[in-house]
């Protein structure tokens, strides 16, 4: 298939759909529970049915759907939403996106707060946060959804006027949301609800996705959650949780519930380390910092048999389930598991008019890949000569551990997994001004005036974090990718992934200036020892974690040493030359 053919399997004969069905469960796919997407039989009481038509039908209102549906009301299309759920906003909102943030940010305060408070006031902070937690976080939630439900309101106003940016779009489209489950009857129907058929030109999936059932342990809503249900169940802090899964999730969920005052919290891990896939050195900083967060992480286990004491109020035992996957039903559609190419399925005979974003194409499960895929399938669908690609090169994540730690592009692993020549250059925080301040600041007692505290500032040089990065070793001498795990983690990545994403020289970080103090400054030295005009000159401080090191394919050698054995260029000031 062309590269620029979009998803799905060619329809044109009344049997069409059964066709799709067919082409489809040939592909790599996962089937669950029964969820918000069905292929049904049309039967003869859909033709007393009320029967609407658009130009775009988008299922779903996550961050892919609600994307795609405001690029189709840019380039001036007649759009409908179909949302199962109550408010619009998806996974993103309703799944922890926002609310679980708005915890972990409590948690932070609280965290500073506690060194400060003794006794009765200590017990009345963690005692009564909970339910202030689940208060905040809901109105964040509520509000979050409000507000793109306003928008809607008034995007769905048909308005002409001119907007010389779009030249494109002679007129605003307009945008109605339906509430009900989508049931496609026919390539260009579907039905929501009871009453009502949808007929459309264009249809855009992006139905999100679903915590994966377990069949040892099926949730309960109530001893046995997921991490949407956490919060709701729970009506005080719980005392003992066992999290299933040690991904970022579960590694953030941990964090959560240990700074908001959680005792005891398991992580039962199935894999031989944290984050196997990436490097070892962001594995063993997240494990300290759990560690130091008193939380329990069991590698290469697996939870076989778990008793439940409802009646022992004071232990409250809960099992989280941190792991997601495609929000598809058993019953009858299945997608391809090609999540690098939203709205592509290679081997299937064309159905142009059907397109997939988000997380129900499978591993990516980010809020700015799905809006990106939901704005690049509808910019295909209209108006192709100005759809705008996504590129998958400059991809952050960011696990809010404590610190927080931060992923762009390739890690050194990756590079060695596919053989490219290439730098690593790493700084250890303690050796920037920013890490000494965090170091003496971290925690202040409460004393009197005049009272001599013996070192009070003991804070260990791991939990300070460090920034490392990846350099193509060849001419190009471009980024590949950036791990940095401290405070500020995530401005280090944004500019990192500009520069990953535009494929310059990393000579471009190295002339560009730094707020000082800040962790930018980290970043800018490792570009620096990579040229061979640091500031820090890692190799004359014994025992320091600061290094450069090359790996070289041909002879597949791997050494360190001093910036001088990595550049074929003087060391001294480009001025000065």
């Amino acid at each position: 298939m062309e590269a620029s053919r979009p998803l799905a399997a060619h329809l044109s004969s009344p049997s069409s759909l059964s066709k799709l069905q067919h082409a489809l469960q040939r592909s790599r796919v996962c089937w669950l529970r029964p969820a918000g997407l069905r292929f049904m039989s049309s039967g003869q009481g859909e033709a007393d049915k009320k029967r609407l038509h658009y130009d775009l039908c988008v299922i779903g209102a996550g961050p892919g759907g609600w994307a795609g549906a405001v690029r189709g009301w840019d380039l001036g299309k007649k759009t409908c939403v179909i949302e199962s759920r109550g408010g619009l906003g998806g996974v993103a909102v309703w799944g922890g996106a926002i609310g679980g943030k708005v915890m972990l940010e409590v948690g932070k305060g609280l965290r500073r707060a506690r060194p400060h408070l003794k006794g009765e006031a200590a017990a009345t902070a963690d005692g009564g946060v909970w339910a202030e937690v689940r208060r905040r976080t809901r109105l964040a939630m509520l509000e979050r959804a409000t507000q793109l439900d306003q928008q809607l309101i008034s995007l769905g106003q048909t308005r002409r006027f001119n907007r010389p940016t779009l030249k494109r779009a002679e007129k605003s489209g307009t945008i109605q949301k339906w509430k009900g489950d989508a049931r496609f009857l026919s390539p260009n129907e579907v039905s929501v609800g009871e009453n009502l058929v949808i007929e459309a030109n264009h249809f855009l999936v992006a139905t999100g996705s679903i915590p994966i059932p377990l069949p040892k342990f099926p949730a309960d809503g109530e001893y046995i959650v997921t991490t949407q249900q956490l919060l709701k169940s729970a009506e005080t802090i719980p005392q003992s949780v066992i999290i299933l899964g040690g991904t970022v999730l579960g590694c953030e969920t941990a964090t959560l519930l240990a700074s908001l005052g959680t005792p005891k919290i398991h992580v039962i891990n199935s894999e031989a380390a944290l984050f196997p896939d990436d490097d070892a050195d962001i594995a063993a900083f997240a494990m300290d910092s759990l560690e130091r967060d008193g939380v329990h992480v069991h590698h290469q286990s697996y939870l076989e048999f778990a008793k439940i004491h409802p009646e022992e109020k004071l232990i409250e035992c809960r099992i989280v389930h941190t792991r997601w996957s495609q929000n598809v039903e058993a019953g009858g559609h299945a997608v391809p598991h090609r999540h690098h190419q939203p709205h592509k399925h290679r081997g299937s005979r064309s159905a142009e008019h059907v397109y997939f974003a988000g997380d129900i194409l499978g591993k990516l499960g980010l809020s700015a890949v799905a809006e990106m895929q939901g704005r690049y399938a509808v910019e295909h669908m209209f108006s192709q000569q100005y759809a705008v690609k996504p590129s998958y090169d400059g991809l952050c994540t960011v696990m809010h551990i404590n610190p927080e730690v931060a992923f762009v592009g390739m890690c050194e692993e990756e590079a060695r997994r596919r053989d490219l020549p290439h730098i690593v250059a790493k700084i250890v925080l303690e050796n920037c001004a920013s890490g000494l301040i965090k170091k003496y600041s971290t925690f202040l007692p409460s004393v009197e005036y005049g009272e001599k505290v013996e070192d009070p500032f003991e804070v260990p040089e791991s939990s300070l974090g460090f920034v490392k990065i990846v350099v193509l070793n060849d001419e190009s001498q471009r980024l590949l990718g950036v791990r940095c795990a401290g405070e500020g983690a995530r401005s280090v990545i944004q500019a990192a992934a500009i520069l990953i994403e535009s494929r310059q020289h990393v000579r471009a970080l190295a002339r560009s200036s730094h707020p000082f103090p800040s962790i930018l400054e980290a970043l800018q030295e490792c570009v620096r020892m990579v040229l061979g005009t640091s500031i820090h000159k890692h190799h004359l401080i014994p025992d320091n974690t600061t290094y450069i090191r090359t790996y070289v394919p041909s002879g597949k050698m791997f050494y360190e040493g001093s910036e001088d054995e990595h550049v074929d260029r003087p060391t001294v000031p480009t001025y000065l030359r």
